[in-house]
């Protein structure tokens, strides 16, 4: 049987054609490791190549070889950066519009399916934009890593529902999917026989609290979430539902944890507290404005409650509770009031 080459890369194209990302293949270097992969079966060995066109190729191969495999696997994001919740109809997570391995964000938008990490693209927390979801991101490079908590060689607990992840990012994102506010991960991964048998992965424990287990021999340090979504209390009752596009801004916010109003507007961030069942409580009118979240989480302690979870407060379960905080109507962006939410989020640097 005789291959004719371009023949052969011709239909390839053809066949491929609709995807042109995956152009970026070195054709030079595709043709060497297609005849080096060829046996030579004719009689008269005439596929042979004269051997300086065959070192040639060989060459070629060993140079490009490498290249070529990379653009094959490389993650493909198409249109990055752009608005693609329309193009995606109108929902979040891989669509073709992002490309084979792109996804449709929004930052801060707990709704979000977990490829985004409650993270977004180039446009923010003002539209959906194409990304990569956050585990092809190496590293988490683009994200807020949560600020160490205590000393080193410590843990939160004596090893509570252990998990085993690549990397402290994909530890934080453990921690972050389930609410918790705590992760504690160990740094020194070979050093531990479990570890070496899931492929020498870290440890990875999250957990709602933490007793601060201190004198580990191993190299264990825990960590605390630095934000925490914010979400404006809107009556639907009253107003009808809410409208994120009218309202320039999602329902909830990814904020610093410190702060006590939204830095780019005249909105301001207040208490809004739950009972332990996840019913809304009564605020107290005196104290409830302009609070950052450990001084939210300690007046929601102090009148017997918690701070609602951010799916808590979506629910309305915080609307109508007095102080004339909902909302405003009128207001757009960072001009919306928010109540602070036990939520933890990772916010994109």
């Amino acid at each position: 049987m005789i291959f004719n080459f371009d023949q052969v890369l011709s239909q390839l194209f053809v066949k491929i054609d609709k995807h042109p990302t995956v152009l970026h293949i070195n054709t030079m270097a595709f043709r060497a490791v297609f005849l080096l992969a060829l046996p030579c079966v004719q009689a008269d060995e005439s596929c042979l190549q004269e051997e300086t066109t065959l070192l040639q190729i060989r060459g070629t191969a060993a140079r490009s070889g490498t290249s070529m495999a990379k653009h094959i696997d490389e993650p493909t994001l198409q249109n990055e950066d752009e608005n693609c919740w329309n193009p995606c109809v109108q929902t979040a997570g891989p669509c073709d519009y992002c490309g084979t391995e792109g996804v449709c964000c929004r930052e801060g938008w707990s709704s979000d399916p977990e490829e985004c990490g409650g993270l977004g693209g180039g446009l923010g927390s003002d539209h959906h934009s194409c990304r990569l979801p956050v585990d092809l991101v190496v590293g988490g490079g683009d994200a807020t890593m949560w600020e160490q908590h205590g000393g080193d060689h410590s843990k939160c607990n004596k090893n509570v529902d252990v998990q085993y992840v690549s990397s402290q990012m994909e530890c934080q994102q453990v921690a972050s999917a389930a609410g918790h506010a705590y992760y504690s991960f160990r740094h020194n991964a070979l050093a531990s026989k479990q570890s070496q048998l899931h492929g020498g992965d870290h440890a990875c424990m999250s957990s709602a609290t933490c007793e601060n287990l201190t004198g580990r021999t191993n190299e264990w340090n825990m960590y605390v979430a630095t934000h925490y979504y914010a979400v404006n209390s809107w009556p639907e009752h009253a107003w009808g539902a809410y409208d994120s596009e009218a309202r320039v801004s999602s329902i909830e916010k990814c904020l610093l944890k410190e702060q006590t109003e939204d830095a780019d507007g005249s909105g301001y961030l207040f208490t809004s507290c739950c009972t332990i069942e996840g019913v809304g409580m009564s605020r107290d009118c005196g104290s409830t404005k302009n609070t950052n979240w450990d001084t939210a989480v300690a007046q929601c302690a102090s009148q017997g409650g918690r701070l609602c979870t951010a799916d808590e407060a979506m629910s309305q379960v915080t609307v109508s509770q007095g102080c004339d905080v909902d909302g405003p109507s009128s207001a757009t962006g960072a001009d919306l009031n928010r109540l602070w939410t036990s939520t933890p989020c990772t916010l994109s640097a």
